[in-house]
């Protein structure tokens, strides 16, 4: 019975399938949601810049709101979230159209992605990046303002902020407000002299504040006379060089007066606060046996300081006893070398013309000497330049006179000028050595001189 009925079902199965009555496939249209989920960008940001986002809140150092139309789908299922491509959230709910993510960084780009998914598995999406903004603690600047200010000054570090509060301690006591601004500086003209302030700041936008940035400034103000210690003739030349001690804070120039025997002073010029050295290379009015007079001033926008006191020189012709650049290319027959190495002559960058002389080469132990001699009748300057190019601690050029030390160098040290004032009689021995202790070598392990002058 039962092979009876299937060879039935199976008669029946193919007396179906004929031209007439074929088997049929049924065809499903999938659904796609009706509109992507716009994101509402005239929220975030206009073009490429995001002040818009930052001024309505939108977009925060640490947090930011994307929004866009809810869907009206039927058949929805969810949104999905992306941040940088990877999913952030999902969202059942189809009448929810914001979402705000705390979880970012300050001054930093972020892409978000909002897909729109229907229950069938398809979906529509909209992307939009986003820049958070930097949100920093200004540093915070100073600048002594004459007679009785301090200028505070800061930089916008905080992008979206729209007002600065400004607290003062006086010798680091409790903190008070001062001041609230939208701008980024503030003269505080409440302050004493030899007082100590410290300032700080916090910047603000309605939604956010940074942190507290503070700094400390010694507030001293004093406008106290220079004093010329020095003045001298850059022999042979018709110029006069003087030194002086700046005892004020709150000059912004010092300016330079000079007169003749026959002439008042005038003002022949100014150099910045906190220079203390001028020279005087006015040929045309300096003269050979004349004497001048000069003092120094110090001045800002509404205060002067007292004159220094006034120091006088005779510009005088003198002759050199001794003028030596090494420019023939060789040693000159009056001077010497001995030690271990003999001095020779080097255009390997001389401090000008084309030579100046080098220590000869030396090992450890070992010493290389160059001297003259030369005739003294009372007081001399000498003057040379010098380059060291050793072991700092042990390695040193040192220079003596009638074998009295006077001057020990050592270490990287470029051309530099060395000079003195010394009172002799008969013959008097200038000599150099370069000499190493008994390890070690550094950089070039030498030593060099030039423009050697006695006058």
């Amino acid at each position: 019975m039962y092979k009876f009925i299937t060879i039935l079902f199976l008669v029946v199965v193919l007396l179906s399938c004929n031209d007439d009555g074929q088997i049929g496939v049924v065809q499903h249209n999938l659904s796609v949601p009706s509109s992507a989920p716009v994101i509402n960008r005239t929220v975030l940001m206009t073009g490429v810049n995001y002040s818009t986002g930052y001024t309505n809140g939108n977009i925060q150092s640490r947090r930011a709101t994307i929004t866009w139309q809810p869907s009206s789908d039927a058949t929805f299922l969810a949104y999905k979230i992306y941040k940088n491509n990877g999913l952030m959230k999902v969202i059942d709910k189809s009448t929810t159209g914001s979402f705000t993510d705390t979880t970012l960084a300050q001054n930093t780009y972020y892409k978000y992605m909002i897909a729109s998914v229907l229950k069938q598995g398809t979906h529509r999406m909209d992307t939009v990046t986003i820049k958070t903004p930097r949100f920093e603690p200004p540093p915070l600047s100073f600048q002594i303002r004459p007679p009785k200010s301090i200028v505070i000054s800061w930089s916008k570090t905080a992008e979206s902020a729209t007002q600065y509060t400004l607290d003062r301690s006086v010798n680091s006591g409790s903190f008070s407000r001062i001041a609230s601004l939208t701008t980024l500086t503030y003269t505080d003209t409440n302050v004493q002299n030899l007082t100590t302030y410290t300032y700080r700041i916090q910047a603000f936008s309605p939604y956010e504040s940074t942190a507290f940035s503070s700094s400390t400034i010694y507030y001293q103000y004093t406008m106290n006379a220079p004093n010329i210690f020095s003045i001298q003739q850059l022999s042979p030349e018709r110029q006069v060089r003087f030194d002086w001690t700046d005892n004020s804070t709150g000059e912004n120039v010092f300016r330079i007066y000079r007169r003749s025997t026959t002439s008042p002073f005038t003002l022949i010029d100014s150099v910045s606060a906190n220079v203390t050295t001028f020279t005087d290379r006015d040929t045309n009015y300096l003269k050979f046996d004349s004497m001048y007079y000069y003092f120094v001033k110090g001045y800002n926008q509404v205060d002067t300081t007292p004159r220094s006191n006034v120091r006088s020189i005779t510009i005088t012709k003198q002759t050199s006893s001794l003028n030596e650049g090494f420019e023939s290319g060789s040693i000159p027959i009056n001077w010497s070398s001995s030690g271990n190495a003999s001095w020779n002559i080097s255009s390997a960058s001389p401090y000008s013309g084309t030579y100046c002389v080098r220590s000869g080469a030396i090992n450890n132990s070992q010493s290389s000497i160059i001297q003259t001699s030369l005739s003294f009748t009372g007081t001399k300057t000498i003057s040379f330049y010098y380059k060291v190019s050793s072991e700092g601690c042990c390695d040193k050029l040192r220079f003596y006179i009638n074998g009295s030390l006077y001057q020990t160098m050592g270490g990287e040290i470029g051309w530099t000028s060395y000079s003195l004032s010394y009172y002799g009689t008969g013959t008097v021995t200038l000599m150099w050595e370069y000499s190493k202790d008994g390890s070690i070598a550094s950089g070039q392990d030498a030593a060099w001189i030039d423009n050697i002058l006695v006058q």
